[in-house]
């Protein structure tokens, strides 16, 4: 059976050859399928890789501002209650929905799809389910970002020293960005059918 794939960068219909390791956009030239090898177990690993940086990142202070002789440490459950104590109630619901709910759900979705995949329960096509719906909504990215503009702009005011919750952060967020950008879900939703 023939296969046509879209092009995500300019809409071109493209017919997918027969088990090709990596096929190009004949308009673009982007990449538009790659086989991946041992899928589900590359999925399994980095998943379970991310779970473990994820809960030294939020549970752990991220860094220590010192200004004038006052020092206090912060991690991503501290902020978060901050807020809320501090009367932003909704906001902090927000910020924890997307900093520390939907990316602890997104990751544990797709440990839990290639397990299931892995050992052929039939529970892997929820779990491929709620990861697809789950991962537009994990942004401790947009959070990685926002904090090293912060720690760039008030480096000239106070002492900032990064702990290691920073660096687990990045880790996480690296492998998380590698598994949503390079294997997307439409490459797991091919290991169904098969």
């Amino acid at each position: 059976m023939k296969k046509i794939v879209i092009c995500e960068k300019c809409l071109g219909k493209n017919l997918l050859k027969e088990s090709p390791y990596t096929q190009l956009c004949g308009r673009c030239g982007a990449v538009i399928y790659r086989k991946i090898e041992a899928l589900e177990f590359k999925t399994a690993s980095l998943s379970f890789s991310a779970l473990i940086f994820y809960a030294a990142a939020v549970s752990m202070p991220l860094l220590s501002i010192e200004i004038n002789g006052k020092s206090s440490q912060l991690s991503v459950f501290d902020s978060v209650s901050l807020l809320s104590e501090s009367g932003y109630v909704l906001i902090s619901l927000i910020a924890f929905l997307i900093l520390i709910l939907f990316p602890f759900l997104n990751s544990s979705a797709l440990f839990l799809f290639s397990l299931f995949k892995l050992s052929g329960s039939s529970k892997a096509k929820e779990a491929l389910k709620l990861y697809t719906y789950l991962r537009k909504w994990s942004m401790l990215d947009i959070f990685l970002i926002s904090a090293i503009v912060a720690l760039v702009k008030i480096s000239d005011y106070a002492f900032i020293e990064i702990d290691i919750a920073f660096g687990a952060l990045v880790v996480f967020v690296v492998i998380e960005t590698y598994l949503t950008k390079v294997i997307k879900p439409e490459y797991l939703w091919e290991l169904l059918d098969d």
